[in-house]
């Protein structure tokens, strides 16, 4: 099917035109900005005229790509380029999904410390970076709901903290949560929504990509992202005088597991800004120790794009695989039978008389249920 390019106003999300597109990138991820370049050929008149239209002017822009009414990615145009090879002009737009915007603000003020629930200072932090007229990139924003965590923040003017910076630091936390900027609706008629899901984002289940959708996968075992050994560094409180005051330290949190079994020792030490609370850092360090305690596996499964949709980002999907590497069990039962969860996509148009794909990245495993 033909991929469309709208292009509109962010302030205000008046359509300025439609164009078709040949995509090089589309992605989308949880918690951060996705990318997409994309290149619109301009064969007569009137689509230079209609492109023109829409980037001839100083207005900042979004582009939402879409096949047939959903919508696979939206985000704000960053760069656009005209080239000629042999007399065929063609524009090239390239941009960053809405979350992008959020490491584009600065947090401007001082904010002395204070405890509240992590919704409420991520609303916050959303609500400060696009809720001035000429900030306002159309985000509903939920007014209400409570994660049950509470989170001690505060930061400096003088820092030049970026709202998505903040934002990214306490969501990754020990018990932190997922955001997203979601664009649903029609090409036509977008809504733009922040949500925020604690623990984490899980869409409903039921997403079983058949084994002929699935064309290639790749599971890469990262022996290097993590560590054995974990202390996190704070920031000395408020108030505190003279240059010579340490900075608190959480303890040690040691992985003895993946010691005794032969593991090495490895040493991180993380800081967080605007934290001085042991305890806090403690919980974060302990967190660290269990989650990034040696090595992280991470698959990639190609499919094909008819076998999915664009809300799989957050759902989970049963994954079963067999192959040399992953032989059959006696009776046929795969030796890899595991239920993941997406955490991000990546479109990959199709050559021409070929099917569109998408590569599904997926998060650590968890047991599949029977049957």
């Amino acid at each position: 099917m033909t991929w469309r390019l709208f292009i509109a106003r962010v302030r205000g999300d008046e359509t300025l035109g439609q164009f078709e597109a040949d995509v090089e990138t589309a992605t989308r991820y949880i918690g951060k900005a996705g990318e997409l370049s994309a290149k619109i050929e301009i064969p007569n008149e009137d689509v230079a005229r209609r492109l023109l239209t829409c980037v001839g002017s100083e207005a900042s822009l979004s582009m939402y790509l879409a096949q047939g009414d959903l919508i696979w990615w939206g985000g704000l145009l960053d760069k656009d380029s005209i080239s000629s090879d042999g007399g065929k002009l063609t524009v090239t737009l390239a941009g960053a999904t809405f979350e992008g915007y959020l490491d584009r603000r600065e947090a401007r003020r001082n904010q002395y410390e204070s405890i509240a629930d992590q919704f409420v200072w991520a609303r916050g932090m959303v609500i400060e970076a696009t809720g001035t007229p000429d900030s306002d990139i159309g985000l509903t924003i939920p007014d209400s709901g409570l994660s049950g965590v509470k989170r001690q923040l505060s930061f400096k003017d003088e820092d030049s903290t970026k709202w998505g910076a903040m934002l990214a630091t306490m969501a990754n936390r020990a018990d932190g949560f997922d955001w997203v900027i979601d664009v649903t609706g029609t090409p036509w008629e977008r809504q733009r929504t922040l949500i925020l899901a604690y623990p984490s984002l899980a869409r409903p289940n039921g997403y079983t990509i058949p084994a002929a959708a699935v064309r290639s996968y790749t599971e890469t075992r990262d022996r290097t992202a993590g560590a054995t050994s974990w202390r996190i560094r704070g920031e000395a409180p408020e108030g505190s005088s003279g240059t010579d005051v340490p900075a608190p330290m959480s303890d040690v949190f040691d992985a003895t597991d993946i010691l005794a079994a032969g593991g090495l020792r490895t040493d991180k030490t993380v800081t967080r800004q605007g934290m001085s609370i042991k305890a806090n850092l403690d919980a974060d360090a302990a967190h660290l120790r269990d989650t990034m305690n040696g090595s992280t596996r991470l698959l990639d499964v190609t499919c094909d794009l008819e076998a999915i949709d664009p809300g799989i980002l957050g759902a989970y999907v049963r994954v079963r695989l067999v192959d040399l590497m992953h032989p059959a069990l006696e009776d046929g039962t795969p030796t890899l039978d595991q239920v993941r969860r997406c955490i991000g996509y990546t479109i990959k148009p199709a050559k021409r008389g070929e099917k569109d794909t998408a590569q599904l990245l997926f998060e650590e495993p968890t047991d599949a249920e029977e049957g």
